[in-house]
């Protein structure tokens, strides 16, 4: 399993030691690192974190508020907090996050706040799927796979991340109402995308309106013209 990190600090040598033991951990894919909101914004949607590391201290918004945001947009993703002190741990309860370190931080806590993370994520991995209907029987597919969903015509297929691609007979509006609360949006009537799968969104040259790139793939999502207002405001933090 392969981990992202973003790094959410403005302390360098606390960034450069952190950064130098993350990334010796075989779990960790990726470790990113920023204090300031454009970049984490653009990390967030871009690079597909799975843990933040923030020093609650370190941004120029309140570090908490920032976190309760992160979660209502980023439910998926795993929150450790560092701070001077213990003071505010108890704040760290009310936005779910995996562990409350003190800095300096101890790298044995760290290493074991890693991996408590990790598992909470394979847990969830396992929990979040959906039962797709196919002809006479049913496909369990998970939730963090699915790119995005197209209709055509009287078929709906199903795009996930190892370019499979499920035929069903479902309704986009039927998995549309089932997936909503797993960040995806409908950003034009044949299309049902994950928020968390978009890497730009760009105007079409030839038609008044935009397409999505997602991950993993060339295929490009439309976006109706009413609908990029609503899109982009669902992708800000």
């Amino acid at each position: 399993m392969s981990i992202n990190i973003l790094m959410i600090d403005d302390h360098e040598e606390t960034i450069e030691n952190l950064y130098s033991f993350l990334t010796l951990l075989s779990e960790v894919d990726k470790v990113y690192f920023s204090n300031h909101l454009p970049e984490i914004s653009e990390a967030l949607y871009k690079q597909h974190i799975d843990i933040i590391m923030v020093n609650i201290h370190a941004t120029t918004v309140d570090g908490f508020l920032l976190c309760r945001n992160i979660i209502k947009t980023h439910p998926s993703v795993q929150l450790i907090l560092t701070a001077q002190h213990k003071g505010d741990a108890i704040k760290g309860y009310e936005v779910d996050a995996v562990d409350y370190l003190v800095q300096p931080v101890n790298l044995n806590k760290l290493y074991l706040s890693i991996y408590k993370a990790i598992s909470r994520i394979r847990t969830t991995d396992k929990q979040d799927r959906i039962g797709i209907k196919i002809k006479s029987s049913i496909k369990f597919v998970s939730i963090n796979d699915i790119v995005f969903i197209e209709r055509q015509g009287k078929k709906t297929f199903i795009f996930l991340t190892d370019n499979e691609r499920i035929e069903t007979n479902e309704s986009l509006s039927a998995l549309e109402l089932r997936l909503q609360k797993y960040r995806f949006f409908r950003p034009h009537q044949s299309y049902l995308v994950s928020l968390n799968k978009i890497d730009e969104i760009s105007p079409d040259p030839y038609m008044k309106s935009y397409n999505i790139k997602v991950s993993g793939s060339s295929d490009l999502v439309k976006v109706s013209k009413s609908k990029y207002q609503p899109l982009i405001k669902q992708l800000s933090i």
